[in-house]
Protein backbone atom coordinates (compact mmCIF):
# COMPACT_ATOMS: atom_id res chain seq x y z
CA UNK A 1 0.00 0.00 0.00
CA UNK A 2 1.90 3.00 -1.33
CA UNK A 3 1.82 6.34 0.51
CA UNK A 4 2.25 9.77 -1.04
CA UNK A 5 2.76 12.99 0.86
CA UNK A 6 3.46 16.73 0.77
CA UNK A 7 5.70 18.69 3.17
CA UNK A 8 4.05 20.75 5.92
CA UNK A 9 6.96 23.23 6.00
CA UNK A 10 10.07 24.09 4.03
CA UNK A 11 13.67 24.42 5.29
CA UNK A 12 14.65 28.06 5.68
CA UNK A 13 11.07 29.05 6.48
CA UNK A 14 10.54 27.24 9.71
CA UNK A 15 6.86 27.75 10.50
CA UNK A 16 4.32 25.05 9.70
CA UNK A 17 2.78 26.15 6.37
CA UNK A 18 0.33 23.28 5.72
CA UNK A 19 0.94 23.20 1.96
CA UNK A 20 -1.53 20.31 1.59
CA UNK A 21 -4.41 22.68 2.30
CA UNK A 22 -3.99 23.92 -1.30
CA UNK A 23 -4.20 20.41 -2.81
CA UNK A 24 -7.60 19.36 -4.18
CA UNK A 25 -9.17 16.50 -6.15
CA UNK A 26 -6.39 13.94 -5.68
CA UNK A 27 -6.93 10.96 -8.00
CA UNK A 28 -4.90 7.89 -8.96
CA UNK A 29 -5.18 5.42 -11.84
CA UNK A 30 -3.47 2.33 -13.23
CA UNK A 31 -1.61 3.58 -16.34
CA UNK A 32 -1.85 0.25 -18.16
CA UNK A 33 -5.58 -0.33 -17.71
CA UNK A 34 -6.85 3.16 -16.96
CA UNK A 35 -8.63 1.80 -13.88
CA UNK A 36 -9.06 4.13 -10.92
CA UNK A 37 -7.11 3.30 -7.77
CA UNK A 38 -8.77 4.06 -4.46
CA UNK A 39 -7.16 6.75 -2.33
CA UNK A 40 -7.50 7.18 1.40
CA UNK A 41 -6.34 10.35 3.15
CA UNK A 42 -4.40 9.22 6.22
CA UNK A 43 -3.37 12.56 7.72
CA UNK A 44 -3.47 16.23 6.79
CA UNK A 45 -0.57 15.73 4.33
CA UNK A 46 -0.55 12.00 3.48
CA UNK A 47 -2.60 9.78 1.19
CA UNK A 48 -2.55 6.00 0.85
CA UNK A 49 -3.17 4.16 -2.42
CA UNK A 50 -5.14 0.93 -2.08
CA UNK A 51 -4.29 -2.29 -3.97
CA UNK A 52 -1.36 -0.76 -5.84
CA UNK A 53 -0.06 -3.77 -7.81
CA UNK A 54 0.34 -1.67 -10.97
CA UNK A 55 3.82 -1.16 -12.44
CA UNK A 56 3.01 2.46 -13.25
CA UNK A 57 0.57 4.75 -11.46
CA UNK A 58 -0.55 8.24 -12.41
CA UNK A 59 -1.57 10.59 -9.61
CA UNK A 60 -3.30 13.82 -10.56
CA UNK A 61 -4.48 16.74 -8.45
CA UNK A 62 -5.28 20.43 -8.57
CA UNK A 63 -3.32 23.08 -6.72
CA UNK A 64 -4.59 26.45 -5.54
CA UNK A 65 -1.73 28.71 -6.66
CA UNK A 66 -2.26 32.29 -5.56
CA UNK A 67 0.31 32.72 -2.79
CA UNK A 68 2.47 35.68 -3.80
CA UNK A 69 5.46 34.82 -1.61
CA UNK A 70 8.80 33.03 -1.87
CA UNK A 71 7.39 29.91 -0.16
CA UNK A 72 4.43 28.68 -2.18
CA UNK A 73 3.01 28.74 -5.70
CA UNK A 74 1.58 31.64 -7.67
CA UNK A 75 0.20 32.01 -11.15
CA UNK A 76 -1.46 34.79 -13.14
CA UNK A 77 -1.22 36.15 -16.69
CA UNK A 78 2.34 37.35 -16.06
CA UNK A 79 4.07 34.43 -14.36
CA UNK A 80 4.07 30.94 -12.96
CA UNK A 81 6.15 30.65 -9.79
CA UNK A 82 6.52 27.29 -8.05
CA UNK A 83 8.27 26.30 -4.87
CA UNK A 84 8.14 22.50 -5.37
CA UNK A 85 7.63 21.82 -1.66
CA UNK A 86 4.17 23.37 -2.02
CA UNK A 87 3.22 21.53 -5.22
CA UNK A 88 5.21 18.33 -5.90
CA UNK A 89 3.93 15.32 -3.99
CA UNK A 90 6.55 12.87 -2.70
CA UNK A 91 6.42 9.07 -2.79
CA UNK A 92 7.17 7.39 0.52
CA UNK A 93 10.23 5.18 0.33
CA UNK A 94 11.40 6.73 -2.95
CA UNK A 95 12.59 10.09 -1.65
CA UNK A 96 16.19 9.25 -2.57
CA UNK A 97 15.36 8.26 -6.15
CA UNK A 98 16.13 10.49 -9.14
CA UNK A 99 13.27 12.69 -10.33
CA UNK A 100 12.38 14.10 -13.73
CA UNK A 101 10.08 17.10 -13.89
CA UNK A 102 8.23 17.96 -17.11
CA UNK A 103 6.60 21.35 -17.61
CA UNK A 104 4.05 21.64 -20.40
CA UNK A 105 3.47 25.30 -21.21
CA UNK A 106 0.40 26.56 -23.11
CA UNK A 107 1.14 28.17 -26.48
CA UNK A 108 -0.28 31.44 -25.17
CA UNK A 109 2.58 31.58 -22.62
CA UNK A 110 5.39 30.54 -24.96
CA UNK A 111 6.92 34.02 -24.60
CA UNK A 112 7.87 33.14 -21.02
CA UNK A 113 11.42 32.15 -20.05
CA UNK A 114 12.19 29.50 -17.45
CA UNK A 115 14.63 30.28 -14.63
CA UNK A 116 15.71 27.73 -12.04
CA UNK A 117 18.84 26.20 -10.54
CA UNK A 118 17.66 22.74 -11.61
CA UNK A 119 19.47 21.21 -14.61
CA UNK A 120 17.34 21.65 -17.74
CA UNK A 121 17.88 18.67 -20.05
CA UNK A 122 15.36 19.64 -22.73
CA UNK A 123 13.77 22.97 -23.59
CA UNK A 124 11.37 24.36 -26.17
CA UNK A 125 8.73 27.09 -26.15
CA UNK A 126 6.13 24.69 -24.79
CA UNK A 127 8.01 21.90 -22.98
CA UNK A 128 10.79 21.83 -20.40
CA UNK A 129 12.32 18.73 -18.82
CA UNK A 130 14.33 19.17 -15.62
CA UNK A 131 16.26 16.72 -13.45
CA UNK A 132 16.66 16.51 -9.68
CA UNK A 133 18.94 14.09 -7.84
CA UNK A 134 16.20 13.23 -5.33
CA UNK A 135 13.09 14.63 -3.68
CA UNK A 136 15.00 16.73 -1.14
CA UNK A 137 16.96 18.34 -3.99
CA UNK A 138 13.74 18.94 -5.93
CA UNK A 139 11.99 20.87 -3.16
CA UNK A 140 15.09 23.04 -2.67
CA UNK A 141 14.99 24.46 -6.21
CA UNK A 142 12.11 26.76 -7.11
CA UNK A 143 11.37 27.68 -10.70
CA UNK A 144 9.59 30.52 -12.47
CA UNK A 145 8.14 30.96 -15.94
CA UNK A 146 7.80 34.64 -16.82
CA UNK A 147 9.26 37.38 -18.95
CA UNK A 148 12.73 37.71 -17.41
CA UNK A 149 15.45 40.35 -17.47
CA UNK A 150 18.78 38.59 -16.95
CA UNK A 151 22.47 39.34 -16.43
CA UNK A 152 25.36 37.26 -15.12
CA UNK A 153 28.84 37.65 -13.65
CA UNK A 154 31.65 35.24 -12.70
CA UNK A 155 33.59 34.92 -9.44
CA UNK A 156 36.28 32.23 -9.03
CA UNK A 157 34.93 30.52 -12.17
CA UNK A 158 31.47 30.36 -10.61
CA UNK A 159 28.69 31.83 -12.76
CA UNK A 160 26.17 33.94 -10.87
CA UNK A 161 22.90 34.75 -12.64
CA UNK A 162 20.36 37.46 -11.81
CA UNK A 163 16.85 37.05 -13.26
CA UNK A 164 14.20 39.70 -12.60
CA UNK A 165 10.51 39.26 -13.37
CA UNK A 166 7.73 41.85 -13.03
CA UNK A 167 7.69 45.51 -14.04
CA UNK A 168 10.92 47.33 -13.23
CA UNK A 169 13.53 49.73 -14.63
CA UNK A 170 16.66 48.19 -13.15
CA UNK A 171 20.17 49.28 -14.04
CA UNK A 172 21.38 45.70 -14.51
CA UNK A 173 25.05 46.59 -14.89
CA UNK A 174 25.03 48.53 -11.62
CA UNK A 175 23.27 45.70 -9.83
CA UNK A 176 25.67 43.07 -11.18
CA UNK A 177 28.71 45.20 -10.30
CA UNK A 178 27.57 45.71 -6.71
CA UNK A 179 26.43 42.12 -6.15
CA UNK A 180 29.71 40.82 -7.55
CA UNK A 181 31.62 42.69 -4.82
CA UNK A 182 29.34 41.35 -2.08
CA UNK A 183 29.49 37.76 -3.31
CA UNK A 184 33.27 37.90 -3.78
CA UNK A 185 33.70 39.15 -0.20
CA UNK A 186 31.68 36.23 1.15
CA UNK A 187 33.55 33.62 -0.88
CA UNK A 188 36.86 35.10 0.35
CA UNK A 189 35.60 34.98 3.94
CA UNK A 190 34.69 31.29 3.78
CA UNK A 191 37.56 30.32 1.47
CA UNK A 192 35.43 28.53 -1.12
CA UNK A 193 31.83 28.18 -2.27
CA UNK A 194 29.56 25.15 -1.64
CA UNK A 195 27.90 25.52 -5.07
CA UNK A 196 29.01 25.30 -8.70
CA UNK A 197 26.77 28.13 -9.91
CA UNK A 198 24.24 30.45 -8.29
CA UNK A 199 20.95 32.09 -9.23
CA UNK A 200 19.29 35.20 -7.79
CA UNK A 201 15.58 34.88 -8.66
CA UNK A 202 14.03 38.32 -8.18
CA UNK A 203 10.33 39.10 -8.36
CA UNK A 204 9.69 42.86 -8.63
CA UNK A 205 6.39 43.95 -7.06
CA UNK A 206 4.73 47.07 -5.67
CA UNK A 207 5.57 46.57 -2.00
CA UNK A 208 6.17 42.89 -1.14
CA UNK A 209 9.46 42.00 0.53
CA UNK A 210 11.19 38.77 1.52
CA UNK A 211 13.64 36.06 0.62
CA UNK A 212 14.26 32.35 0.98
CA UNK A 213 17.62 30.64 0.69
CA UNK A 214 18.31 27.51 -1.31
CA UNK A 215 21.40 25.39 -1.91
CA UNK A 216 22.43 27.10 -5.16
CA UNK A 217 19.87 29.87 -5.50
CA UNK A 218 17.72 32.31 -3.62
CA UNK A 219 14.18 33.44 -4.28
CA UNK A 220 13.62 37.15 -3.59
CA UNK A 221 10.53 39.33 -3.72
CA UNK A 222 11.10 43.06 -3.54
CA UNK A 223 9.48 46.46 -4.12
CA UNK A 224 10.57 47.59 -7.59
CA UNK A 225 11.61 50.93 -6.04
CA UNK A 226 14.39 49.10 -4.15
CA UNK A 227 16.06 48.11 -7.42
CA UNK A 228 18.71 50.52 -8.78
CA UNK A 229 17.80 52.78 -11.69
CA UNK A 230 20.25 54.48 -14.02
CA UNK A 231 19.89 57.57 -11.83
CA UNK A 232 21.11 55.69 -8.72
CA UNK A 233 23.69 57.86 -6.89
CA UNK A 234 27.26 56.65 -6.36
CA UNK A 235 26.34 55.96 -2.75
CA UNK A 236 23.40 53.52 -2.86
CA UNK A 237 20.05 54.90 -1.72
CA UNK A 238 18.47 53.55 1.46
CA UNK A 239 16.01 51.49 -0.59
CA UNK A 240 18.74 49.99 -2.77
CA UNK A 241 20.87 49.22 0.30
CA UNK A 242 17.90 47.31 1.71
CA UNK A 243 17.74 45.17 -1.44
CA UNK A 244 21.50 44.55 -1.44
CA UNK A 245 21.22 43.56 2.23
CA UNK A 246 18.49 41.06 1.34
CA UNK A 247 20.68 39.54 -1.39
CA UNK A 248 23.66 39.41 0.97
CA UNK A 249 21.58 37.75 3.70
CA UNK A 250 20.21 34.96 1.53
CA UNK A 251 23.56 34.39 -0.20
CA UNK A 252 25.27 33.99 3.20
CA UNK A 253 22.75 31.26 4.00
CA UNK A 254 24.30 29.14 1.23
CA UNK A 255 27.05 28.49 3.78
CA UNK A 256 25.25 28.93 7.10
CA UNK A 257 22.06 26.80 7.03
CA UNK A 258 22.36 25.09 3.64
CA UNK A 259 25.94 23.80 4.14
CA UNK A 260 26.77 24.33 7.83
CA UNK A 261 23.74 22.86 9.62
CA UNK A 262 22.72 20.45 12.39
CA UNK A 263 22.38 16.79 11.46
CA UNK A 264 18.58 16.71 11.76
CA UNK A 265 18.33 19.45 9.11
CA UNK A 266 20.22 17.46 6.45
CA UNK A 267 17.03 15.51 5.76
CA UNK A 268 14.54 17.11 8.15
CA UNK A 269 11.20 15.68 9.20
CA UNK A 270 8.86 17.60 6.89
CA UNK A 271 5.69 15.98 8.25
CA UNK A 272 5.78 17.92 11.52
CA UNK A 273 7.78 20.46 13.50
CA UNK A 274 11.51 19.73 13.62
CA UNK A 275 12.54 21.68 16.69
CA UNK A 276 15.84 23.50 17.04
CA UNK A 277 17.34 26.00 19.46
CA UNK A 278 19.73 27.29 16.79
CA UNK A 279 17.67 29.95 15.00
CA UNK A 280 19.78 32.57 16.76
CA UNK A 281 22.74 31.08 14.84
CA UNK A 282 20.93 30.60 11.53
CA UNK A 283 19.39 34.07 11.43
CA UNK A 284 21.30 36.04 14.05
CA UNK A 285 24.82 35.45 12.76
CA UNK A 286 23.59 35.82 9.17
CA UNK A 287 21.92 39.13 10.00
CA UNK A 288 25.18 40.39 11.48
CA UNK A 289 27.26 39.48 8.45
CA UNK A 290 24.78 40.52 5.74
CA UNK A 291 25.29 44.26 6.33
CA UNK A 292 28.96 43.82 7.23
CA UNK A 293 29.46 42.35 3.75
CA UNK A 294 27.90 45.51 2.26
CA UNK A 295 30.34 47.63 4.22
Amino acid sequence: KQKIWLPTWIPGSYLIREFAKHIESVKALHVGTGEAIKLHKLTKNQWQLQNTQADEIEVSYQVYAYDLSVRGAYTDDDRLYVNPAAVCIGVEGQEDSAIQLQLDVPESLSRFELVTSMPVVEASNTTYILNAINYHELIDQPFELAEQTCISFDIENITHRIAISGRHQTDLKRLATDLEKICAAQIRMFGEAPFKDYLFMVMATANSYGGLEHQSSTSLITPRDDLPKTSEPAKPSVNYQRFLGLCSHEYFHAWLVKFIRPHNYVKPNLHQEDYTTLLWVFEGITSYYDDLMLY
